[in-house]
């Protein structure tokens, strides 16, 4: 079936029994759904991939014979089907819902259910599908606030993964853990996800975790009463009211406290809470999109996360991969930038040759997109290429780089940084470039605990980023600190 013929509301039910095939048959098609419905999920794959056939929605029983649930999943999204799935099993249990929710499914349901649940999450497919449909007509590129372009750019094979998945999802409920490291643009996909939505004329209310300590990020979560602690004197609304019928956005949720990561599980279960000091409880609507640079897994694994949280957030996840790791895009980054700041500076626009481009894409940028934007302002503001390029690697050497031609011709980079770049690697040798990011941040971390004197707080700070980002830093870089901060 080709696009012409693509008939809306198709729906595909795949279950063993056949007295489930018909009931759901009937309650769908009184829902409005023109409805195919098969025995096994071999059937499945041959009508999407052989056949050629389109469906909004299928509805997927996981426990069947010969190609289970979880491998047609697999396999839908490896043929490149966009249909919404919907798992459903008599034999339930949170480990088989958590690997349905991941693989890509967007609900699970566990038999018997009730007839107005499936039409209810079925409806919430169509009208999810039908506003991207709207969007794809109408927006080539994904919006942000007051209907602005989100300028997500790249060329990667991922990144155009990731912008599918966006839309894919932006108009469900369904919780979502975005990870990457520090600077490679969460917050900007989180924003996608809630202005290319159902939501997106609600609120979007961003809290940073790792920001505030434990006393007072209770408060931020769930606001307090007059009186609930010294300096209380009025009635404070907590993000979570804020947030009603829109979107929490928790950046940096792994370095939640524990005894908090209780209090937001309940939420996120029940959707209702009490601010500190009260007792009436609050019921919400909010969709918490969660935000981290560590890995959780392992977190959960030290007993430093919940695993019940984590399952919670990590329904859908989306990974943004390093810009060391797409360096694909950063030509096209860094075109976007130099436009960006030239207006918004009225400035003339800084023109690099082939080999200022190629000196940018071959560094290897620790701090990510947000280091590259904020070396491209800088560079802008003093209509200086060499402002921008001084850390990067001449070809064949490891000196910092000067280039003619790209402004003012500017001083050569202070000893310290020559120091710096060359320990990186000696002059003359090519080293695997993650060794270099990796060399980059533990001579940065050496650094700030010496300045520090060993108070990792203190270090914390100086690196802008969280004690427990650090802390694991240093274990992962395999710093010692005895012989390396004194």
């Amino acid at each position: 079936m080709d696009e012409s013929t693509h008939i809306a509301n198709r729906v595909l039910v795949c279950d063993d029994e056949k007295n489930m095939r018909r009931v759901l048959s009937d309650i769908l098609a009184d829902d409005g759904w023109e409805v195919v419905a098969v025995a096994s999920g071999e059937e499945v794959i041959e009508l999407i991939k052989s056949k050629g056939e389109r469906f909004d929605a299928i509805v997927l029983d996981l426990s069947l014979p010969g190609m289970n649930g979880l491998e047609v999943i697999d396999k839908l999204r490896e043929i490149g089907s966009d249909a919404g799935l919907v798992a459903i099993t008599a034999y339930g249990s949170i480990d088989t819902a958590v690997r349905a929710l991941q693989s890509g499914a967007v609900d699970f349901l566990i038999k018997p259910f009730d007839n107005a649940r499936i039409k209810a999450v079925l409806r919430k497919i169509r009208e999810s599908r039908g506003l991207l449909d709207n969007l794809e007509r109408s927006h080539p590129t994904l919006v942000g606030a007051d209907n602005l372009p989100l300028n997500i750019v790249g060329a990667d094979p991922r990144l155009a993964g990731i912008l599918r998945v966006i839309k894919q999802i932006a108009s469900l409920k369904t919780s979502v853990l975005i990870h990457g490291e520090s600077g490679t643009g969460k917050e900007l996909v989180a924003q996608a996800i809630h202005f290319n939505g159902a939501r997106r004329h609600m609120p979007y209310v961003p809290l940073n975790c790792a920001a505030l300590p434990e006393t007072l990020l209770e408060s931020e979560f769930f606001g307090h009463e007059r009186g609930a602690f010294t300096g209380a004197h009025a009635m404070v609304r907590g993000k979570f009211e804020i947030a009603h019928h829109g979107t929490l956005f928790l950046d940096e949720v792994g370095d939640m406290p524990l005894s908090l990561q209780v209090k937001l599980l309940r939420v996120l279960q029940e959707q209702r809470f009490a601010r500190v000091g009260g007792e009436k409880e609050i019921e919400v609507d909010v969709r918490v999109i969660a935000a981290t640079n560590l890995n959780l897994e392992d977190a959960v694994r030290t007993k430093m996360f919940r695993e019940d949280l984590y399952y919670r957030l990590n329904v859908i996840p989306i990974h943004l991969p390093a810009l060391r790791e797409r360096r694909v895009d950063i030509p096209q980054l860094a075109e976007f930038f130099l436009n960006k700041f030239s207006k918004r500076h009225n400035l003339p626009r800084l023109k690099l040759t082939e080999a200022q481009m190629q000196a940018l894409v071959d560094y290897p940028w620790p701090g990510n997109i947000r280091e590259l934007q904020n070396s491209i302002e800088k560079a802008t503001v003093l209509q200086d290429v060499n402002t921008l390029l001084h850390n990067t690697f001449a070809q064949g050497g490891g000196k910092p780089a000067v280039f003619p031609g790209g402004g003012s011709t500017g001083a050569p980079a202070p000893a310290r940084e020559n120091e710096y770049l060359l320990k990186l690697g000696e002059e003359g040798e090519i080293r695997d470039l993650s060794e270099v990011a990796a060399d980059a941040q533990r001579a940065a971390v050496i650094r700030a605990l010496r300045l520090s004197k060993g108070n990792k707080s203190v270090a914390a700070k100086k690196l802008g980023v969280s004690y427990k980002t650090l802390f694991n830093k240093i274990d992962d870089l395999k710093i010692e600190i005895s012989t390396n901060v004194k």
